[in-house]
């Protein structure tokens, strides 16, 4: 038999097949606790990524590791946004990271009481990872418990310990206000809100069955727009490779549309080879269309007039493009920069209608004033979700 001394004059006694280690083991664990025994870790299976890993995570993984290691105190980074956006990916590679380096990884994944003095206890190097924060542990209100703030004096790293503290939380609005804007406890803040066009059109290309490749640039666009996460993309990518259409899949799947897909309506930006910027407010743009025709009614501060009186530029006419030209700036607005076609015609066309006005300080262009577009820019307006009926805004497609 095995005899423990707690030092206080307690003793328990074990089997012989008690072992004692000098540290925690490099692995990975659940965090345990009983009212009778205390807190305890149970080994779980370590992380293992077998498959490709797109978008930043693998970068993102090496800047924190360096980071850390470039600190003599705990050290921590939040993990936000939407689900299914990189937040779990990021942290199991991370974990396998850590498992290279000997460090072993702590999930932790309920509430229970003195869990702030059981972490301070651990006194070596640590992953400890808090999924889904927020959920587990409320921030609270006037009727319930805040059971985020105990841990503020953990993630202050001002203790003596040198653990990496890893929070992913869905809800910002969630958190307490004393986690955000504070490097010494969180060193980063990263947000996960969307899935880039360009990692999405990789994503298709390889996993999307030869004789569906030939519309990736297209269907990417797409699916970047309506903020596809990885669990959808992935199911998208199954159906049409079982033979479904994408109208078929955005109709039925279980992809949440009344939430990941607002009414598309933007405001629009025009840029004139003349110097000119129009603009056209609550736009309707059916960016599930291949092809984008509307009537214009813009107005611009005349950039320059052969007639002195006039101050404003009147813009009538049709605007029209190939949606497939539009690219995605990292502040979410959709540009395109016109240029002559293979087939000699500029790639954003506007045709200039006849018009009218009795307002002598405006002057409404007509086809002599050669009307060309340099450059257009949506910037999309941010509604309440409503029911769109894709079906049939993909029946062009």
């Amino acid at each position: 038999m095995k005899v423990i001394n707690f030092g206080d004059n307690t003793y328990r006694i074990f089997g012989d097949d008690l072992k004692v280690e000098g540290k925690l083991p490099v692995g990975t664990y659940d965090v345990l606790f009983s009212e009778m025994s205390g807190y305890s870790l149970i080994k779980r299976a370590d992380f293992e990524t077998t498959t490709k890993v797109y978008g930043p995570h693998k970068d993102l993984v090496n800047q924190m590791i360096t980071r850390y290691e470039q600190f003599n105190s705990n050290f921590g980074v939040i993990l936000g946004g939407r689900k299914g956006t990189g937040k779990t990916m990021t942290a199991r590679l991370l974990s396998e990271a850590f498992k290279a380096k000997d460090i072993p990884t702590i999930i932790i994944s309920k509430a229970t009481p003195g869990l702030p003095d059981f972490i301070q206890s651990i006194e070596q190097e640590v992953f400890i990872l808090f999924d889904e924060f927020e959920k587990v542990f409320p921030k609270g209100n006037s009727d319930t418990k805040d059971l985020q703030s105990q841990f503020l004096p953990v993630f202050d790293g001002l203790s003596n310990t040198k653990h990496f503290y890893m929070i992913t939380i869905n809800d910002y609005n969630k958190l307490n206000d004393y986690f955000l804007g504070r490097t010494g406890r969180f060193y980063y803040n990263i947000r996960f809100d969307a899935i880039g066009k360009d990692e999405i059109a990789e994503i298709l290309n390889d996993k999307l069955d030869k004789s569906l490749k030939h519309d990736i640039n297209r269907l990417s666009f797409i699916l970047s727009i309506i903020d596809v996460n990885y669990d959808q993309l992935m199911s998208i990518i199954k159906e049409l490779n079982l033979g479904s259409s994408i109208d078929y899949i955005f109709k039925y799947l279980n992809l949440d549309l009344s939430k990941t897909l607002n009414e598309l309506t933007y405001d629009i930006k025009i840029f004139f080879e003349n110097g000119d910027i129009a603009e056209e407010q609550n736009l309707y743009v059916n960016i599930m269309s291949p092809y984008f025709s509307k009537s214009i009614l813009a107005y611009a501060k005349a950039t320059y007039d052969e007639d002195p009186n006039i101050v404003t530029h009147r813009y009538y006419g049709d605007l029209s493009f190939e949606t497939n030209i539009l690219k995605i700036t990292d502040n979410h607005k959709l540009v395109a920069d016109n240029f002559i076609c293979d087939d000699g015609q500029p790639a954003i066309e506007f045709e200039v209608d006849t018009g009218y006005s009795d307002d002598k300080s405006m002057r409404t262009m007509n086809r002599n004033d050669n009307v060309k577009i340099k450059r257009v820019e949506l910037t999309r307006r941010m509604v309440q979700p409503s029911k769109i009926a894709i079906d049939t805004a993909l029946k062009n497609q």
